[in-house]
């Protein structure tokens, strides 16, 4: 019995020393900023995990290594400063390497980002961010041009499958940006999917623009107190009309003050979605194609049917809905009516020839539906009273624009 526990204690001591052995040779731990480099790119550490404290890069750019993982003890400890132009952190043309828990600001005065995704040599695939903080210095309005999470295509080679979670973005003038690079339209990010993202005090939450497509958004969450000019929480396209195409938007919550925008959908992009809340103060807008949107709570929902074929060629039919409660109450008397303010439609008709359909849910009292009128913009509803209560609802109408 004595002999096999000192064989057993042997093993066990053996097995001990070489796992010691395997994971210093695999984790690096960093409390020097001049290590941070030479740690990542080394191919015999792949995990490179840096203590608290705030490390200066000056104008220095860490550049992510396939396979590598760099681990800061947390966002709200350990900060990485960056004072230079070009980017913070650089993903290019890297695969299965990961940022996690760090905080990174910019302190320059020109245009920089925090993270910057690239696929200049090779794809860029299979990286992940996680609970991540980027932000620039607080004042009235961000830096023009800093952007906290770039994806930037420069060449036809793959950007997609990335995943970016908990990420949370402020004082910048763009929180995260799909796109690619000025003067190249042909590629952009595709198939990547974030999680929890928040924007707070940026004059762009997220775009989405320049040949990006089929991403998927898992709660977009975004807040303007305090900014100064207007601001808007999702773009997709851009002005020069550039295809952005089979996004998905699940869970966005915009909260964006008085000069806010919850979303603005420019033309030429297609077969977006968007579902979320509009808690802003300029109204947001849809010039795209066949986008769909599903407001959660108040205001109206739409979606447009581009070219729809039935007998005849039709161009841009258009059909929208809305679900609001009709903001106005019929006195406690039998036949009094009520009319309501004009329910607006997301995006207009082109004018007042469409066909018409509305009914009442969420009744209080008895009401019933006695005209309305329809402008371009939207419409006004009439109610009367059936019962000597004060009667109001909510009201759901389809419009349906007429052939032309």
């Amino acid at each position: 019995m004595l002999r096999r526990f000192l064989v057993f204690s042997l093993l066990c001591s053996t097995w001990t020393c070489c796992s010691a052995a395997v994971n210093q040779h695999y984790l690096r731990v960093i409390e020097n900023v001049d290590e941070i480099q030479p740690a990542l790119s080394d191919p015999g550490t792949d995990h490179v995990f840096i203590a608290s404290g705030i490390y200066h890069l000056g104008a220095r750019s860490i550049h992510m290594r396939s396979g590598s993982t760099l681990e800061c003890a947390s966002p709200f400890t350990t900060a990485l400063i960056y004072e230079g132009s070009e980017s913070a952190i650089v993903f290019d043309s890297v695969s299965h390497a990961t940022l996690r828990n760090c905080q990174v600001v910019l302190t320059g005065k020109g245009p920089a980002r925090a993270i910057m995704f690239r696929n200049t040599t090779a794809d860029n695939k299979w990286n992940e961010i996680h609970h991540v903080f980027v932000q620039g210095v607080q004042q009235p309005r961000p830096i023009s041009g800093q952007v906290g999470l770039l994806f930037e295509s420069t060449t036809t080679r793959a950007m997609y499958w990335n995943l970016i979670e908990m990420l949370t973005a402020m004082n910048l003038d763009t929180g995260v940006k799909l796109s690619d690079a000025p003067g190249f339209l042909s590629n952009g990010a595709n198939d990547n999917a974030f999680v929890a993202i928040t924007v707070h005090h940026c004059r762009i939450g997220m775009e989405i623009s320049r040949a990006a497509t089929e991403n998927k958004i898992f709660g977009l969450s975004g807040s303007a107190s305090g900014f100064i000019g207007e601001n808007t929480l999702l773009i997709i396209g851009d002005e020069q009309h550039s295809p952005a195409n089979f996004n998905m938007i699940f869970g966005l919550v915009s909260d964006q003050g008085a000069q806010g925008q919850a979303w603005h959908v420019y033309k030429g992009v297609q077969n977006n979605y968007i579902q979320g809340t509009d808690q802003s103060g300029i109204g947001s807008l849809d010039e795209g194609t066949n986008t769909v949107i599903e407001r959660i709570g108040g205001g109206t929902s739409s979606f447009s049917v581009p070219q729809l074929r039935v007998q005849k060629s039709l161009s841009n039919l258009s059909i929208k809905h809305m679900r609001i409660p009709l903001g106005c109450s019929t006195k406690p008397d039998v036949a009094d009516t009520c009319t309501s303010r004009e329910l607006r439609w997301p995006t207009p008709f082109t004018d007042s020839k469409y066909t018409l359909t509305c009914t009442l849910s969420d009744v209080t009292g008895q009401p019933h539906i006695v005209s309305t009128h329809q402008s371009a913009f939207g419409i006004t509803v009439t109610i009367g009273n059936d019962l000597p209560k004060i009667s109001t609802g909510t009201v759901q109408c389809v419009a349906v624009d007429d052939i032309k």
